[in-house]
C-alpha cells in the first residue's frame, strides 16, 4: 500500500524518550526533554500531526521531572511514566494533564 507523510505543526519533539498510543483520543503521547524550559510530554493528533504540549516545563527553570517509559492506562484515563529525576512512578491525567506521584521516596510504602 501507499504511505503518506503528515507534517504537523506545534511544539517540537526533541530528544524523545517514550511513546504510547491514546486510542480513545486518537493521539500519540510522546515524552521528550531538551533542557530547562523544554516540553515534557507532547500529544500528537494522529489525523493531522498537530503537536500540543501536555506537560510543559517553566521556561528557564529546572524541570521537576523528566518522564520515561510511557504507557496509557485507559481504564483510569491517565498515562503512566517513570520520573527519571526522582525514580518515582508518575500519572498524568489524560483530560486535565495534571501530573501526580503514585509511588516514590515520599509516596507509597516499601523498602528504600
Amino acid at each position: 500500500g501507499e504511505s503518506a507523510a503528515i507534517e504537523g505543526a506545534g511544539v517540537a519533539m526533541v530528544r524523545s524518550r517514550g511513546i504510547a498510543l491514546d486510542t480513545q483520543r486518537n493521539r500519540a503521547l510522546v515524552t521528550a526533554f531538551d533542557g530547562p524550559g523544554s516540553v515534557m510530554m507532547v500529544a500528537v493528533d494522529l489525523n493531522n500531526g498537530a503537536r500540543t504540549a501536555v506537560v510543559p516545563t517553566d521556561p528557564g527553570h529546572r524541570p521537576l521531572f523528566i518522564l520515561d517509559g510511557l504507557a496509557v492506562d485507559a481504564a483510569n484515563t491517565r498515562a503512566l511514566a517513570i520520573n527519571y529525576l526522582s525514580n518515582s512512578l508518575m500519572a498524568v491525567d489524560l483530560v486535565t494533564f495534571a501530573p501526580t506521584t503514585i509511588s516514590g521516596d515520599t509516596t507509597g510504602t516499601g523498602p528504600s
